[in-house]
Formats: C-alpha cells, sequence, structure tokens
C-alpha cells in the first residue's frame, strides 16, 4: 500500500478517535454530519489506492503492477489476426468512434514504430506507445512511453487453437502518484475494458469475413 494510502488510513483513525472522545448532544448534530461525511470520503479514497495485482501466469512474473488482460476465441487463423492487427489501417478501423489512434512511424509495423491514442469521452486520455517487440503471427509487446500508463506495457497473444485462434490483449500497469492511481480505479480502468471489448468485437468481426 502506499505512502498516501497510509496517510489516509492515519486520518480515518484520527476521526474515529475524535467521534470517541467528542460528547455528542443535539447542538453537535451538524459536527457529527461533517465527521461523517469526512469519512465517507476518506474511504471512498482509500479505496482508490487499492494494492497493485499480481498475475498467475509465469509469463508475466518478470513484470510488475496491475494485470488487466481480455480475450477472444476468433474463427481466423493467426497470420490473419496478425496481418489485421500490424496494420495501421485496418488496425485504427477496429476503435470505437471516440478513441483516435495516429501511426507515427512509416509501415511495416517493427520495433520501434510508434503511435498516439486519444481517448475524447468524458475524460480526455492520450499517450503514446513504442512497439518493443514482435513474433510474427505470434505475439507484439509495447511500452506506454507517457500518460495514465507510463512505464507500462501491453501485450498482444495469439494462441492457435484448432482451426481458431485465442486472442490475448493485456495490460500490466501501475499509475504514479495518488491522483493517477484515483482515475484508474474510478474511472480509466472501465472505460480501458468497454474499449478493448469493443475493439476485439470488432477485430471478430472483421477478421472472420470471408
Amino acid at each position: 500500500m502506499s505512502g498516501y494510502c497510509n496517510y489516509l488510513y492515519f486520518k480515518v483513525n484520527w476521526v474515529l478517535t475524535a467521534m470517541s472522545i467528542l460528547s455528542f448532544s443535539r447542538n453537535n448534530c451538524l459536527r457529527y454530519f461533517l465527521l461523517r461525511v469526512l469519512i465517507l470520503f476518506t474511504v471512498l479514497f482509500c479505496l482508490a489506492c487499492s494494492t497493485p495485482q499480481t498475475s498467475v501466469y509465469k509469463r508475466y512474473n518478470s513484470y510488475s503492477g496491475e494485470i488487466n488482460q481480455h480475450s477472444r476465441l476468433i474463427n481466423a487463423s493467426p497470420e490473419k489476426i496478425f496481418g489485421i492487427l500490424t496494420d495501421p489501417v485496418q488496425y485504427t478501423s477496429l476503435a470505437p468512434a471516440y478513441t483516435h489512434i495516429a501511426f507515427y512511424t512509416p509501415p511495416p509495423y517493427r520495433k520501434g514504430s510508434r503511435f498516439k491514442i486519444d481517448i475524447d469521452h468524458l475524460l480526455n486520455f492520450s499517450w503514446y506507445s513504442e512497439v518493443q517487440e514482435v513474433v510474427s503471427n505470434r505475439k507484439t509487446r509495447l511500452t506506454f512511453l507517457d500518460g495514465l500508463f507510463k512505464g507500462g506495457a501491453e501485450i498482444w497473444e495469439l494462441v492457435p487453437k484448432n482451426d481458431k485462434t485465442l486472442v490475448i490483449q493485456t495490460i500490466i500497469v501501475s499509475p504514479e502518484g495518488w491522483f493517477h492511481t484515483f482515475i484508474w480505479n474510478f474511472k480509466a480502468r472501465k472505460r480501458h475494458d468497454v474499449i478493448i471489448e469493443t475493439l476485439l468485437d470488432n477485430l471478430k468481426q472483421h477478421a472472420e469475413k470471408s
């Protein structure tokens, strides 16, 4: 748990102690109400500073941070799906309407390729990503260069399943500071889940076209 969370828990304990010492009469109703509001607000902030999750998969042991993973079984070959994910035109077409992807490196998709993602939905988020590893028809690994996920990783894996392919999208993030942690827990995680689920649905529909 972060130092900021410890500070918040200390504040909760301080408030509870104060409440046990003070004698509340009818004339102190407002003070009692305000103390209860303060406790509720503090607890909500503590929930935002949750301890990062750890992965049960050995292949992620070299990373630190929270694992957020989505998958889809698609009736298409790994080669076809890999081609879609690494083609700037096809990949950008998979994103929801409020998500904009712009490639800053010309094809082919390779180590060192960079692109920017802008999410314009209530709260605006943007960041640059850089490709760190490409295993043809099997895997791509990227690093978040800035923004909310700075220093985190994004991994796309294609696992053959008979005549189908299991597509696994994983991000491993550890937001810096209490504010970024708060935003991730209360807004950004849910928004990310919606975006990736939509993207995977679009990928499945696109890849399964004859």
